[in-house]
């Protein structure tokens, strides 16, 4: 036995795709092509619209113009007599079904962004600035280079909620100090403390 996917699709002036069938095919013969279990299938539906009563009524119903959408709209796969004619040719119907739809997309539409999300945050302490890593190695190799190098210090944080606390609570932390020192007369408000 060897199962054939047969798509079935209705193009129709600029409006593209307006109407598609799946037909699933079962064939005795292993080396069948679909091509091979095509034909077998139409043996068999021009048999059954032939030799039975079913057959000729779907025939004539379609106006001698029968096709995937008239054996959908009549499934004659629970007809005993199409079943049986249709095994005859070697050919097995498994399903058959319309298929609806909201839009097409292009088959090679990429569907998925670049799964790496971001799983470390590294808050540098003299800016209180967030850089974002895809991982705590890569985080903490940044981290220990910045440090040897620029003498940068920094915490490392596997949380974004954490890392936006942790600069939150540093800036109003600054703010305090500003207060206090404005206070004490240590510079005017209009001087910069990071100055």
């Amino acid at each position: 036995m060897k199962k054939h996917t047969i798509l079935f699709t209705r193009h129709e002036g600029t409006s593209g795709m307006t109407n598609a069938a799946v037909l699933i095919l079962e064939t005795d013969d292993e080396t069948a092509s679909s091509a091979d279990a095509m034909e077998m299938f139409k043996r068999g539906i021009t048999e059954w619209v032939d030799d039975t009563q079913a057959g000729r009524k779907v025939w004539e119903a379609s106006r001698e113009d029968l096709n995937i959408g008239d054996l959908l709209l009549t499934q004659p796969q629970n007809d005993e007599e199409f079943v049986t004619i249709l095994r005859r040719h070697g050919v097995k119907l498994l399903s058959m079904e319309g298929v609806a739809w909201d839009a097409t997309e292009y088959y090679d539409t990429v569907l998925s962004e670049d799964p790496e999300e971001p799983s470390a945050y590294v808050v540098w302490a003299g800016t209180g600035v967030i850089e974002t890593f895809t991982s705590v190695d890569a985080a903490q190799n940044e981290l220990a280079y910045m440090t040897t190098q620029g003498d940068c210090r920094g915490i490392v944080y596997t949380d974004r909620a954490e890392a936006e606390r942790d600069v939150a609570d540093r800036r109003a932390a600054d703010a305090e100090t500003q207060r206090r020192d404005e206070k004490r007369g240590l510079y005017t408000d209009k001087e910069d403390p990071a100055n």
